[in-house]
């Protein structure tokens, strides 16, 4: 049976007792792909120090897992421990050492460097913009000669397949998520009504500035200034918090941290009639899709990610990023045409029913398979 080594970025918790420590949404991931995969599925890392375990980590005896576990101080000796006959693993400098096998490596791909570089520079002057410019130059070229030598890659999103596929032995477009047909099911059978007076939005994700989460707050702020009665809650932990809690209104509410099923699913599929996700860079975010499953469209910037989805699936809305005045439009502009919000909703739901998780997972896994 032929054996797939997964890759994991970073490292990999391990405590004194051997158990490890894995965050929901890798766990997800893995166990979904051990369902599908016909022979021996191997999770590959650098081993950490207990202490570097993050907060939507959960720790798992290795006999409890159904899949194998390898770490090793140096990432090619965990990925080929043993000897795969595939193995799938991000594309990162962390993981670049796989190069040294790419009859075995699948890369998984998850933006175009010139894009992001270019998304990078929006905010930045024309001298300080020129170094990732540059570099994604550069980076661009390493990549499509990895691509040209690999057996096959997998890109998350419309973004890296656009730019890689093209030069790729064999490539598959997917969407990652952790969207079961459960979650659409409840999503429909939820009786929702668009906003129109009142509105409820929610931030989800990491309180960093690489996520936007402060014109998340600006937005809940014009448009209560401008009469709207708005209830807004921010999801996540980060650095910002401070800051942001400094800068709120009286209505918004900082929740902290939800495990995603079903305490997070619940609360925005019956609490949140509008998703905001200001993210300035074009790297995929789960959260665009999870949120459309659960039948909420996202409303963000334009960037390479969030832009596809909308042009091409209908699935929410993005305005000029960095534009707070955009974005303000753009709210209230769904509220004066509650028909659009409820088109969007339909859209989105309608593109997850062909990208739950495990109709995702078994994609994966055939494309994978086509490679042996």
């Amino acid at each position: 049976m032929p054996t797939l080594s997964v890759v994991l970025p970073g490292v990999l918790p391990v405590d004194e007792a051997g158990r490890v420590a894995i965050d929901d949404k890798t766990m997800s991931g893995l166990t979904r792909l051990a369902d599908h995969w016909p022979g021996m599925l191997v999770a590959a890392s650098v081993p950490g120090p207990p202490s570097s375990a993050g907060v939507s980590d959960r720790w798992h005896r290795l006999g409890d897992l159904p899949f194998e576990v390898f770490t090793d101080k140096h990432i090619l000796g965990a990925a080929t421990r043993p000897l795969p006959d595939l193995i799938l693993a991000p594309y990162l400098p962390a993981t670049a050492a796989l190069g040294a096998v790419p009859h075995l490596l699948v890369p998984v791909l998850e933006f175009a460097p010139e894009a992001l570089a270019a998304e990078h520079s929006r905010s930045a002057d024309v001298v300080s913009s020129t170094r990732p410019r540059v570099g994604a130059w550069r980076q661009g070229r390493e990549t499509d000669a990895l691509v040209r030598r690999v057996r096959g890659v997998q890109c998350n999103g419309h973004p890296a397949h656009d730019r890689f596929s093209s030069i790729a032995r064999s490539a598959l477009l997917y969407f990652d998520s952790r969207i079961t047909r459960q979650h659409l099911d409840d999503a429909r059978a939820a009786v929702r009504n668009p906003p129109r007076q009142t509105v409820r939005l929610c931030f989800s994700g990491r309180l960093i500035a690489a996520k936007g989460p402060r014109f998340a707050i600006e937005l809940s702020s014009r448009l209560r200034s401008h009469g709207v009665d708005v209830e807004t809650t921010v999801l996540g932990t980060g650095t910002q918090l401070d800051e942001l809690r400094a800068i709120a209104g009286k209505e918004v509410t900082f929740r902290g941290h939800l495990p995603f099923d079903p305490d997070w699913t619940t609360f925005v599929r019956d609490n949140v009639d509008l998703m905001v996700l200001p993210h300035p860079f074009g790297d995929p975010s789960g959260t665009y899709l999870e949120s459309a499953g659960c039948g909420v469209p996202p409303l963000g910037f334009d960037n390479a990610a969030l832009k596809a989805l909308v042009r091409r699936h209908g699935l929410g809305w993005a305005v000029q990023t960095s534009d707070a005045t955009a974005l303000e439009r753009a709210a209230v502009n769904i509220l004066d045409n509650p028909a659009q919000w409820t088109a969007r909703r339909e859209a989105g739901l309608a593109f997850m029913d062909q990208h739950d998780v495990d109709t995702t997972s078994a994609r994966r896994v055939e494309h994978l398979t086509s490679l042996l």
